[in-house]
């Protein structure tokens, strides 16, 4: 796409993965922002209208920590540790507010 900003152009930036889902190697990884969509059926995060999401990358190892706070505490809600990462950078926060829960 001429012209376009070079996110619009690499969208595949956006999808990199946090590890492999099983043992295959053709199976699809699960992106940054897929794993914290699948926390938000959960109860603790359910429980939280702001949700501060951090995955810390060891650039070593290429494993990663995910984790969630209420964004008034350090102490992390959520955690997942991941055993492989292709995630470009060392780390990233993305601030959410969740959709409103219909009970």
């Amino acid at each position: 796409m001429p012209g376009a900003s070079p996110l619009a152009r690499d969208r595949s930036s956006l999808a990199y993965g946090l590890g492999s889902c099983g043992g295959s190697t053709n199976t699809p990884r699960t992106g940054f922002t897929d794993a914290i969509a699948s926390y938000l059926h959960d109860a603790r995060a359910k429980r939280e209208e702001f949700q501060v999401w951090q995955l810390a990358v060891d650039t070593g190892t290429r494993r990663a920590l995910l984790s969630m706070t209420d964004g008034n505490s350090t102490k992390p809600i959520i955690t997942q540790a991941i055993d492989h990462t292709d995630f470009p950078l060392d780390a990233i926060t993305l601030w959410l507010v969740p959709p409103c829960q219909q009970e």
